[in-house]
This record gives structure tokens, sequence and C-alpha cells, in this order.
């Protein structure tokens, strides 16, 4: 019965599975790259540098920046992404909507683009203010955390409140939650040795 049962998949197993379909890939390079796939962190970041996993691989830069394009160009768009304008720009590469001014604005007006300042993008840019506001639509579209919508294992924890807050008629009434309190249950036979001498 158990067999019509599926687990979700999780952001890790979806990359790794989609460098399974992928047999022109040597067993050196897919070795390379399930490695980075299981470095990203949980938002699908890149933290470790190519020369770190070189040195720790025993295996050269280039390989290493060979295996980075490869799981960088897996779906979804952005993962193993070393920052967030990394993460912007490997999408946008995808879309209609890669051009110089979105390129640009992912690459060096991201403070810009968080305090809104589009008269600032638009001197940096030397674009018009309604061209960077357009451009701006389109990167505050994109997804920041490429792990997102992933199965991540994570229970979500439910917060009972131990007690409600009210007022009435003026006065200010404190309920404890008797749901929230723990039961305590006693073995009718352990009550009937109480008292009993022999015990």
């Amino acid at each position: 019965i158990f067999n019509c049962l599926s687990s979700p998949t999780s952001y890790t197993d979806y990359l790794n599975e989609q460098l399974g379909y992928m047999k022109e890939l040597d067993a050196t390079m897919l070795a390379i790259c399930r490695y980075i796939v299981g470095n990203l962190n949980s938002a699908g970041y890149l933290d470790s540098s190519v020369e770190e996993m070189s040195l720790h691989l025993g295996v050269s830069e280039f390989l290493v920046e060979q295996a980075l394009f490869i799981v960088q160009d897996l779906d979804p768009p952005g993962t193993a992404a070393r920052s967030l304008s990394e993460c912007l720009i490997l999408q946008l590469v995808r879309s209609k909507n890669f051009n110089e001014t979105t390129l640009h604005m992912a690459k060096w007006g991201l403070p810009l683009l968080s305090n809104m300042d589009f008269s600032g993008l638009s001197k940096m840019l030397k674009v018009s203010v309604d061209t960077v506001k357009s451009a701006a639509g389109i990167l505050c579209g994109l997804n920041p955390i490429p792990s997102r919508g992933f199965y991540t294992n994570e229970s979500c924890p439910v917060i009972i409140p131990e007690a409600e807050i009210r007022r009435e008629n003026g006065e200010v009434i404190v309920e404890l939650n008797s749901a929230a309190m723990p039961k305590l249950n006693l073995n009718p036979y352990y009550c009937s040795l109480v008292g009993n001498k022999e015990y």
C-alpha cells in the first residue's frame, strides 16, 4: 500500500536529477558538479570559492569553473550564484529582458535600486527615468532565492499561546489556555496503593 506514496522533491534532489540526465558528462565532471550542488546553501547560493573547491577536490580551477558553469545552467535560473547580483544576471540571460540596462542595473545598481533611487540610477546608467523604472520592475520580478518553493524537510512550528489577554468592562482579564497546559493522568492502580503499608 505504501508503494503509492511519494515524498516531495528537495532542491538538491532536483538539481542532482538534472545532472543525472546529462550523459555527456564524464565521471570526474559529474562528481565535481554534484560536489558543487552539495555545497549550496539553503537559499541556493554557492558560498565556497572556486579556489577552495579546487584545493579540496584536488582538481584544477579550470575544471571547477567548467562544472560551476554547468550547475549554473540548471533549472531554476539563479542556482549556484555567488551573490544576489549574479543570481539576477543568471536569470536575465535566459529571458527576453536581457539588455544593457537590466544587466548594468543588476551588476552595479542594486544599492540604488534598494532605495528606489530612480534619479541616481538614471544618472549612473545614462538612461531616462522611465527606462530605469521599467528595468527596475523587471529586476524586482526576478527570484532572489533560487531554492524557494522546494521541499526543505523542515517542520513549521505551531505556536500555541499560554494565555489569553482581553479587556472586559474596563478590566484586563488574563485567562490561561487550558489546552496548552500539560495534562497529568494518574493510574488508578497506583493511586490505590497510596497509604497501603505493604508498599
